[in-house]
């Protein structure tokens, strides 16, 4: 519904910090919403009808991605309530721990750690939720130590189990980029980032 509605079909809804660029990405992350299981779920830990806050960049895309998400998790019996904030005094709430939940963005990396690490790493510098996970950090430096894409996978592919049943991060989209060119370019390969990278580039005569 992001996708359709703010994103225009331009955005790839995801479940994973990795782009189906990456080679870390894994098809089978979906996970469809299910508002009757959340309801169990929240009533069976005695937390029903919770009110939680988000904050969130100042600008059009996110106002009514907030939006969706407030009226999709209402059905799922959460309050959610929202917080605009001016991007410095965004980043500077994250920073100071002072969310319910927090609004990030990441214009991404080509290689899956630089992706991600800096979120997920117990003393990472951009890990604003306190989120620490000795597993986690074990897999990344495991992932770190080959230059075995298949190996490395499965690396990202366990983290991303982690994920999935701790929930510090909900992932929600990957954006899609877009390339207009000449039939004659020669050479040209996108990456996960959007960087366009001219090397080995040229044009047909």
């Amino acid at each position: 519904m992001i996708n359709q509605v703010a994103g225009q079909g331009l955005l790839q809804p995801d479940f994973q910090p990795f782009s189906p660029l990456h080679f870390a990405y894994n098809e089978s992350r979906a996970h469809p919403r299910d508002a009757k299981k959340a309801k169990k779920l929240l009533k069976e830990a005695g937390y029903e009808h919770p009110t939680v806050e988000i904050i969130y960049a100042n600008n059009t895309l996110m106002q009514q991605v907030m939006e969706l998400i407030q009226a999709m998790t209402s059905k799922a019996d959460f309050n959610v309530k929202l917080k605009v904030s001016e991007f410095s005094a965004l980043q500077a709430a994250l920073a100071d721990g002072n969310f319910d939940i927090g609004q990030a963005g990441w214009a991404g990396r080509v290689d899956p750690d630089g992706n991600f690490s800096n979120f997920a790493l117990c003393d990472s510098s951009l890990n604003d939720t306190g989120y620490c996970s000795k597993e986690v950090d074990a897999l990344f430096a495991k992932a770190r130590e080959t230059s075995d894409e298949a190996k490395r996978k499965e690396y990202y592919t366990q983290f991303m189990d982690v994920m999935m049943q701790e929930r510090p991060y909900i992932f929600l989209y990957n954006e899609l980029w877009s390339y207009a060119y000449s039939g004659k370019l020669q050479g040209f390969v996108p990456y996960s980032d959007g960087v366009m990278r001219l090397k080995d580039v040229s044009l047909a005569r």
